[in-house]
């Protein structure tokens, strides 16, 4: 029976009794070469079933010239191309763009008119949404401007909040590039600058009338709008992610961290351990499966590093993003015969209720879950899978981007696969789609044809084996003449399936994206091309 569960044990595979203390960044004197963890294979029948899968991209609407005002949105500043000046709050259905020192909201349901009008102290670097004790709109400028606003204006809304990150030691204000929000559970505003910080500011959901509230510790400074500074780097902060309390940074040195984010503010907590993750790497791959940190109550924060920047001192590290492994696609091929009978968990002879089972498993870990409770019963089995692709758990995989490459970690940073770049990835920007299992990267300093890219992230079913995937999005446009830099996407956004791509032009485009079969796309009656079924709307 165990052998019909695709090497679910993986004992011989991960080497589970070798230790890596002997490790250190200094033996890979060479490049990493690319590679997937895709684990024992012999007839390739889960790499046929995951190469059927494709990423179909079918363009919906279309507005010409979207209205932001009179400014041109192609003249960036001397920092060069802003990282991204659009996003999307699912919550409130509002799409937010931002436009030099503008930035503007509008319905989805009508992109004639903007709903919102807010100015910002200078051009806008990154326009993000998330939740701060409700849904908000954020976005920083290259002056260090930070403006928070409620992303669902109405009548008697608060006013928007604008901060300063000043640069450190400095009453200037440092260029600030990443924002870090929470998705839905309580958390702090992070942003990343030019200064080489990240800080932080709690800020107290506004009831009634009043405004926002900053909540400082008490040994803070006197300033009472002033971030706390959670760490410094060696070079400039891109990019920043945020999920389940822990912040993903990345740093152009060649560095990925990650920082244990506290509770509210009681006061400044002292420098945190650091934590480094070692490539533990064999012919075939990763010598041990993934690992996440334990999520313990009174634990001390901590900050783990992973420096392929060191490995290939080329690398800089632009775009980092949380990929839930609940929501990363699963692959199985297809089985040989018939399905074991489910066999009934029992104690003593006597069956244990289902209810208690599920009560049990979500204090398991994945490795536990498909390694151990999935090979005592086909029935188990089914529980464990169950279990690992609930929504409610919290292990995150951490997807990796430099100029030129591209890195799958685990939660612990620990390295599960590596792929080379095809493109530029010079001031991209990526966004995470979850029904897609893929961060789709839309590219600033490559050529006009090819823009936009999927790295699709894709798991076998029965264990914590993983493979990425690159792939070019089959995207028309026709208006690649213009000169740089009146071509280039600089906003993108996503829902679960719907793609907006914002063109410097001012051009705004939906896509419909999908992961689907092969032969099942081609089978299906009807299928409209991606050239065609185009609705084009023009805004006034």
């Amino acid at each position: 029976m165990v052998d019909a569960f695709e090497d679910a044990l993986e004992d011989v595979a991960y080497g589970e009794n070798e230790s890596d203390d002997d490790i250190s960044l200094a033996d890979f004197v060479d490049p990493i070469q690319d590679f997937n963890d895709w684990g024992f294979d012999p007839d390739g029948a889960a790499k046929a079933a995951a190469s059927a899968l494709t990423v179909s991209c079918r363009r919906a609407w279309e507005v010409a010239k979207m209205p932001l005002g009179q400014r041109e949105l192609w003249q960036f500043g001397p920092n060069g191309p802003p990282m991204n000046v659009m996003d999307v709050c699912q919550a409130s259905n509002i799409l937010w763009i931002a436009n030099q020192q503008e930035l503007f909201g509008f319905s989805l349901d009508c992109l004639e008119e903007p709903l919102a009008h807010l100015v910002l102290s200078s051009q806008a670097n990154r326009v993000r949404c998330g939740h701060l004790g409700g849904p908000v709109v954020v976005a920083v400028d290259s002056a260090g401007g930070v403006l928070v606003a409620a992303s669902a204006p109405a009548a008697g809304a608060p006013p928007c909040l604008k901060l300063q990150n000043k640069a450190l030691h400095s009453p200037l204000g440092s260029s600030t590039w990443g924002i870090g929000l929470p998705k839905g559970e309580d958390g702090p505003l992070l942003v990343s600058a030019n200064d080489h910080c990240v800080k932080s500011w709690w800020l107290q959901v506004p009831q009634g009338p009043g405004g926002w509230q900053v909540l400082q510790p008490r040994n803070a400074a006197k300033d009472a709008k002033a971030p706390s500074t959670l760490r410094h780097f060696a070079d400039n902060l891109p990019c920043i992610d945020v999920a389940h309390r822990r912040a993903i940074v990345a740093c152009l040195s060649g560095e990925v961290s990650v920082l244990d984010l506290a509770a509210r503010p009681e006061s400044e907590v002292p420098e945190p351990p650091v934590i480094e993750a070692r490539p533990d790497l064999g012919p075939a791959g990763p010598r041990r499966p993934p690992q996440w940190p334990a999520h313990v109550a009174g634990v001390e924060p901590s900050v783990r590093t992973f420096a392929p920047g060191a490995l290939e001192p080329s690398r800089r590290i632009w775009n980092v993003s949380w990929i839930p492994l609940h929501g990363i696609q699963t692959v199985e091929p297809p089985r040989a015969g018939g399905v074991l009978d489910p066999v009934e968990w029992t104690v003593r002879s006597c069956a244990l209720p289902a209810e208690i089972i599920r009560l049990v498993l979500p204090l398991l870990d994945p490795q536990e879950l498909l390694q151990r409770i999935q090979c005592l019963s086909t029935k188990h089995a089914d529980m464990a899978q169950e279990q690992v692709l609930c929504g409610k758990r919290t292990e995150q995989m951490a997807m990796i981007l430099s100029e030129n490459a591209v890195w799958l970690t685990d939660g612990c940073l620990n390295m599960r696969c590596k792929q080379s770049l095809p493109f530029n990835a010079a001031f991209a920007h990526v966004v995470h789609m979850p029904g897609l299992s893929a961060v789709v990267v839309s590219t600033k300093m490559d050529s006009a044809y090819r823009t936009l890219w999927a790295v699709t992230v894709l798991r076998r079913r029965r264990s914590l084996r993983f493979e990425l995937r690159v792939t070019q999005l089959d995207v028309e446009t026709n208006y690649r003449d213009l000169p740089w830099p009146r071509n280039i996407i600089v906003g993108m956004a996503a829902t679960e399936n719907r793609l907006f791509i914002l063109y410097s032009s001012c051009r705004l485009i939906c896509y419909h994206l999908a992961l689907e079969r092969e032969n099942a796309r081609e089978q299906r009656p009807g299928s409209p091309r991606p050239d065609r079924d185009v609705v084009f709307v023009a805004a006034h």
